[in-house]
């Protein structure tokens, strides 16, 4: 019961944060001369991604690691992993809501890459090769994000019942997945992003959206009491 009024009111905050997106989406296709790498990077994966629907070993074995890195940082025991064409597997002594929906909105792939990269700074100089790296972070970005679509789009997983069910976990993954993608584009364009922008204009539209959806219920109580009387 916490957790279906806990889904209810992530929902506006999750709808907020996604439609505020949109404008920082926006800015980087109109700056394309200036962040072409990551916008053809990203689109570089839609046609594997279309192709392979979200059921790829590569997906499968970042959903499994990313588990056991979640169940690693609570403090809780990995056993084995293993991984098919089809479905992944990972034991654990034990389990929670960030772990079971950390797959769905950490991008493994993309935050390895960074770390790498940021470790490699260190001794070498990549200036030269910046271009190719953020077409690599769009590319695995898009990697994460068409597959947990595709994912999410098909039956329902057990990962979401185990999390609190289907519409706490949704509300999770999308408001999640919108907070690491505000995060990415503030690392990769740090001038042209404004963090504190972003949250200010996510809760706003969440208030606007919880408004509207508490008029239309009020409303929609009111009607039935009429038709009840």
């Amino acid at each position: 019961m916490l957790k279906t009024l806990a889904a209810l009111a992530l929902l506006p905050l999750a709808a907020g944060a996604l439609w505020a997106l949109l404008g920082p989406l926006g800015a980087l296709l109109r700056s394309a001369e200036t962040t072409w790498p990551f916008l053809l990077g990203a689109a570089a994966y839609l046609p594997f991604g279309l192709a392979s629907r979200g059921s790829g070993k590569a997906y499968i074995l970042a959903h499994e690691l990313t588990h056991a890195a979640a169940a690693a940082l609570c403090g809780i025991k990995v056993g084995g992993i293993s991984v098919g064409r089809r479905a992944g597997h990972v034991t654990l002594a034990a389990s929670n809501a960030f772990v079971d929906l950390a797959p769905y909105f950490v991008p493994l792939y993309a935050l390895a890459a960074a770390l790498a990269y940021g470790l490699a700074l260190y001794f070498v100089d990549l200036s030269p090769w910046r271009a190719w790296v953020t077409a690599l972070t769009g590319f695995l970005i898009s990697f994460h994000l068409v597959n947990t679509a595709a994912v999410m789009a098909g039956p329902v997983q057990s990962d979401f019942r185990k999390a609190g069910g289907v519409l706490f976990s949704f509300s999770m993954v999308l408001l999640a997945n919108a907070v690491c993608l505000a995060f990415c584009v503030k690392a990769l364009y740090p001038a042209a992003f404004s963090l504190r922008g972003y949250f200010s204009a996510a809760f706003a539209r969440a208030a606007l959206i919880a408004g509207d959806l508490l008029r239309f219920l009020e409303a929609a109580a009111n009607t039935a009491k009429i038709y009840a009387g």
